[in-house]
């Protein structure tokens, strides 16, 4: 996400916050209460190690919006920023009532190491953060536990454990909350992201998740509530994971009911991949150009049996390949640009030639877009292989939003969902005319003093 883009954005967000539902509904269903296991021993053989133990307060969590510079955005920078001191003070001060506590309510915030697989299933050391709550120099007992996927980034500076991202900003309450690196970022950098490779990441999700507590719970003397549970929360590409989340502990529900999970609360996310590519081809263009080669490596590098007779040039158009192919991989390996820096790339070679966006046939060569060649057919089986509305059935409740205007992640996503599991999905479909950016912030602002 482009820094200009998030200002912006977010400043539209706060203006126009009041006339829009894209919070829950209070329809939930109640969470049975469950039987207390001493998660500690489920934690036995997790190995961690921290990296860093930080402590911030409401205006530094907020300095990230301060901390971006951008030429003729001060005033906008400064709205954002004063809407969310003044939501959170409110926050603040109800979790202070209820927690008994004094003073300034902070957040301690742990980054760590942890053992989980890649794409190839081999045993690899990632990187993920976990925050909770602080007063009078006390941990406090978490409500709840978050476990949070992070929205696309393709800079490194802006993974969970180098900044405190914009989720963690609105997350941040008197839960749990834990936030892992995608493959590919923090101490794995040097790595291809898995771009909507949902099953590997809902490995390193629950991966993350288990270490995450272990690390709260060997560093304070603080607790779980008796009657917490977990909900997974995620917006944009976080919320194809959290999905996916979803679907690994549905799939595995002793380790669900274990952990006390609740439900699956997210924002316009791509939840079948296949959808996803369908809508692109039927548009014939895109306004997120730089989705198709951080799929295309995510997949290439996932499924070497199934793509590996392949070159990754056979995808993409001579064009492309002899013009800006060279610089858009450079960019991507370095972990040193934003999405919006790879797009401004694409729409200064190919603006013009679609209405809203890059033409595919700018991009991706004639067999990538033929669904009839072996080529195509390839990519979609791994893509298929990715579907997160086949091959299961929910236990737990899904909560979506998306917005029908999207321009990123077609709404479609959301249908497949909801029309797969009807009995288990509330779909929130909104129409704010803003598409998918505006959405995604507008969602997490709407829902930032949410009591889960």
């Amino acid at each position: 996400m482009n820094k200009k883009h998030i200002i912006a954005l977010l400043a539209i967000a706060t203006i126009g916050l009041v006339a829009t539902s894209c919070s829950k509904d209070t329809d939930e269903p109640e969470v049975q209460q469950k039987t207390r296991i001493n998660l500690d021993s489920q934690v036995e053989s997790v190995n961690f190690e921290v990296t860093a133990d930080t402590i911030f307060s409401s205006s530094q969590l907020s300095d990230a919006i301060l901390n971006i510079n951008v030429e003729g955005y001060d005033s906008q920078v400064q709205m954002v920023r004063t809407y969310f001191l003044t939501m959170q003070k409110e926050r603040v001060d109800k979790i202070l009532a209820e927690k008994g506590g004094k003073g300034e309510l902070k957040w301690r915030s742990v980054s760590y190491n942890y053992w989980s697989v890649d794409e190839l299933g081999n045993d690899i050391k990632l990187s993920a953060r976990a925050y909770w709550a602080c007063a009078d120099n006390k941990d406090l007992n978490p409500t709840n536990i978050l476990l949070c996927p992070h929205y696309t980034i393709t800079d490194n500076a802006a993974c969970p454990t180098m900044t405190n991202s914009y989720e963690a900003m609105f997350l941040c309450g008197d839960n749990l909350l834990i936030m892992p690196d995608y493959l590919g970022f923090g101490v794995t950098k040097d790595h291809v992201q898995p771009y909507i490779n949902h099953n590997l990441c809902a490995q390193n999700c629950i991966d993350a998740l288990t270490a995450g507590y272990k690390v709260f719970s060997q560093n304070t003397k603080a607790a779980l509530e008796e009657n917490f549970k977990l909900c997974i929360v995620g917006a944009s590409q976080g919320a194809g994971n959290a999905l996916a989340t979803h679907k690994w502990l549905d799939t595995h529900p002793d380790f669900a009911d274990t952990w006390h999970f609740a439900y699956t609360f997210c924002c316009a996310g791509p939840y079948s991949p296949t959808v996803t590519f369908e809508r692109y081809f039927e548009q014939e263009q895109l306004s997120l150009p730089c989705a198709i080669p951080l799929t295309l490596k995510a997949m290439i590098a996932a499924y070497p049996d199934v793509l590996g007779k392949w070159t990754e040039d056979d995808f993409y158009s001579d064009d492309y390949v002899n013009n800006l192919k060279p610089k858009i991989d450079q960019m991507i390996a370095s972990k040193e640009y934003s999405t919006g820096d790879l797009n401004k790339e694409f729409l200064q070679r190919y603006a013009g030639n679609g209405e809203n966006g890059v033409r595919l046939s700018d991009i991706l060569s004639s067999d990538a877009l033929n669904r009839d060649s072996e080529l195509c057919k390839a990519l979609f089986k791994c893509l298929a292989d990715n579907d997160l509305t086949k091959d299961w059935t929910p236990t737990h409740h899904i909560y979506i939003t998306h917005d029908r205007t999207d321009d990123v992640v077609p709404f479609a996503n959301a249908e497949a969902v909801a029309n797969a599991f009807p009995n288990k999905v509330s779909l929130n479909a909104t129409n704010l005319g803003r598409g998918h950016l505006v959405s995604c912030v507008m969602w997490f602002m709407a829902n930032m003093t949410k009591s889960w």
